[in-house]
């Protein structure tokens, strides 16, 4: 990044994401029936003026850290978190389906809660299902509580997903599934282009 280049502000950064997110809100029909679909859990509290460090009234511009600080020796990148598996970045294909344009990615906690899913898994609850499938629904079902939301700052939009758990037990009438919360956030990764990250609340 060019060091004299005006860093882009929150509301900058979310516009941009929404010029580039495709306008399908409504019911996707090629997902089966099973598919569960949730609305935001309650409007999302938008906080201070993202361009002040102060009160938005004081006009204070927020100071570019590296002005105080200098360069960074080392920077860990989504690109890094990815790689080391701390993130799981969502196929393209899987995106684009649930209407985002941008690149996304789940962290750990949330893959492994609500997505991760083996021939094992199957074999020991009995449900009919798939890791593709289980990532559908929470990318699909985030893009919705943020369309819904629509963040003017990277405030975490909260939703809730229904999934089988990886170690349900199944009862009389087979497993059921729980409700886990999960957060989407639409913000910028370290060179200021547009990303989504979906999280289990806390992670920031």
């Amino acid at each position: 990044m060019e060091k004299n280049r005006p860093a882009k502000t929150s509301a900058e950064t979310i516009a941009e994401i929404d010029a580039l997110i495709t306008g399908r809100t409504g019911r996707d029909r090629t997902v089966s029936p099973d598919a569960m679909r949730a609305a935001p859990n309650g409007p999302t509290d938008l906080g201070t003026d993202p361009d002040t460090d102060l009160d938005p009234d004081l006009g204070t511009d927020r100071v570019d850290i590296t002005d105080v600080f200098g360069d960074p020796i080392d920077l860990y990148t989504r690109a890094d978190a990815i790689a080391d598996g701390t993130l799981f970045e969502v196929p393209e294909d899987i995106r684009r389906h649930a209407g985002i344009a941008v690149p996304t990615a789940l962290t750990r906690a949330a893959w492994e809660g609500c997505v991760a899913w083996t021939a094992e898994d199957a074999a020991r609850t009995g449900a009919i299902q798939d890791q593709d499938g289980r990532l559908v629904d929470v990318v699909w079902m985030g893009m919705q509580a943020a369309r819904r939301a629509r963040p003017t700052d990277d405030t975490p939009i909260p939703f809730t997903v229904c999934r089988v758990a990886r170690d349900a037990v199944p009862g009389e009438d087979g497993v059921e599934p729980t409700e886990v919360r999960l957060w989407i956030v639409l913000g910028a990764d370290q060179d200021g282009a547009p990303c989504v990250t979906i999280m289990q609340p806390g992670e920031r």
